[in-house]
């Protein structure tokens, strides 16, 4: 999807085209035509990530969990050799 930005010097909108005309657009602020190639800011909008699947999902949900176990088993064990010290 190109930005394109409205060639009416009193509008000046800037917008994400996402229709399938080849030439020209609606600007959706004044209504006026605009040449789509000659109004191209070159910008072009980031494609969202598709959605991950049921494993991956799983996956990086139990790498997390066992991360965060780890860590509070660390956690725990420190505790213990730091209450342990003057014995």
């Amino acid at each position: 999807m190109p930005e394109i930005k409205c060639s009416n010097k009193n509008c000046n909108r800037l917008w994400w085209y996402k229709g399938k005309a080849p030439f020209y657009a609606t600007c959706p602020a004044c209504l006026r035509k605009v040449n789509i190639s000659k109004n191209r800011t070159g910008r072009q909008q980031l494609e969202p990530k598709p959605p991950e699947t049921r494993e991956e999902t799983i996956n990086r949900i139990l790498a997390r969990d066992t991360q965060k176990t780890t860590e509070s088993e660390c956690e725990r064990l420190k505790k213990i050799e730091e209450s342990t010290k003057g014995f």
